[in-house]
Parts: structure tokens; C-alpha cells; sequence
């Protein structure tokens, strides 16, 4: 489910809305170190508002090229990564936590409750207009799986930005 994710977001479907970088207004010009940063500060601002203490992965933001977009000069950022080795009790009290908190923060709340999934995970979708990111959260609850090499219970993060230009001279890395 997670890999769902993450491909549908790097595959160009975007999850912001149009004005947001689309082929119809131009792309703000941001350097990408800029932007890896301050998607950086928004993702520890949604770790923090989950509340949730476990482990968290390691990878940080990178850049693709946005679908359709000038080659080598329009991008995204994209920051996954996961809370797990927390009970589940905690990973759905991070999730309560997010819907709570992240409206306080300047998110807007697109949709909550379960996905489509067989599973019907519990999901949080939630744009920020004002810094131009969206989040897709989803909580997987493995607690009820009791075969021996069961997926442990997860809160998973994908987070991307709005479509921006490199300034003139440089590339997207």
C-alpha cells in the first residue's frame, strides 16, 4: 500500500491542486537545497503534531522532475518515511493527533478516515496552501495479523511539494 503511494505521487499525479505548479501558471523559481530544507522543517512539524515515540526511518527529501514539466528545470520535493516499533494503540492516537493538530498548523483536512483498500486503512490527505505541500498519511494496522512473519503496524508519511523551477544555471539534482 505504501509503494501505492509513493508510485502514484512520483509518477506525476499530483495530489495538489492546479494552481499549485500546474502547466497553466508558472512554477516559483527555488533552489532545490531551499526547498529539500524547508520540506524538511514541514515534516518534522508533522512528526511532532503525531506524538508518536518509535522509530522512524532515515531516508530525507529528494527531487523528480515534474510530469510534463520543462525537462531539467521543473521539480518536486518528496519526503516518505515511516513511524514504527510503537504500539498500536499509539499509532492510532498519532493519527487522532495529526487530524487534531495539523488545521492549527495551516493544513487543510481533504479527506480522513478509511482508504479504499481492501484493508481499509485509516488515511489523512490534507493540503498546505500557504508553504504548497501535500500529505498523504496512512495508518497500517497489522495488529490483528498474527502470522508468524506479519508486517509490523506502521503510521506512513508522503509528503510532496508543489512543482518549482531551479533558478537560471542550475539543475535539478
Amino acid at each position: 500500500m505504501a509503494f501505492l503511494s509513493a508510485t502514484l505521487l512520483l509518477g506525476g499525479c499530483s495530489m495538489n491542486s492546479p494552481d499549485k505548479g500546474s502547466s497553466t501558471s508558472p512554477a516559483e523559481v527555488r533552489r532545490v537545497s531551499d526547498a529539500k530544507d524547508e520540506t524538511v522543517r514541514v515534516s518534522s512539524d508533522i512528526f511532532d503534531a503525531a506524538g508518536v515515540k518509535g522509530k522512524m526511518t532515515e531516508p530525507g527529501p529528494f527531487t523528480r522532475e515534474c510530469a510534463g514539466a520543462n525537462s531539467g528545470k521543473n521539480y518536486r520535493v518528496f519526503h516518505f518515511w515511516s513511524i514504527w516499533d510503537a504500539p498500536i494503540q499509539d499509532l492510532k492516537q498519532g493519527m487522532e493527533n495529526l487530524r487534531e493538530k495539523l488545521p492549527g498548523k495551516g493544513w487543510s483536512i481533504r479527506s480522513y478516515g478509511p482508504d479504499t483498500s481492501p484493508s481499509r486503512s485509516l488515511e489523512l490527505i490534507a493540503d498546505f496552501g500557504r508553504k504548497k505541500f501535500t500529505v498523504m498519511i496512512h495508518l497500517y494496522d497489522e495488529s490483528k495479523n498474527s502470522a508468524p512473519q506479519a508486517p509490523e503496524s506502521i503510521l506512513s508519511v508522503a509528503l510532496n511539494s508543489a512543482c518549482y523551477q531551479v533558478p537560471e544555471g542550475e539543475t535539478v539534482d
